[in-house]
């Protein structure tokens, strides 16, 4: 089996990371779900959710 070093891992996490812009749509729309009642827990899941179109844009 391979050895995977922490560095290969941080590499891979940020090389799939949204850019700043998503980030910040992404956590906008967090806020405005939950200013319109939904929960804080549904809200972020809807939001970053594979599904989501934000999610797919990055």
């Amino acid at each position: 089996m391979a050895e995977i070093d922490i560095s290969d891992v941080l590499n891979l996490a940020l090389k799939n990371l949204p850019s700043k812009d998503i980030q910040q749509a992404m956590l906008d729309e967090v806020k405005q779900r939950m200013e319109s009642g939904e929960s804080e827990e549904l809200a972020i899941h809807n939001v970053f959710s594979n599904n989501s179109p934000l999610n797919k844009a990055h």
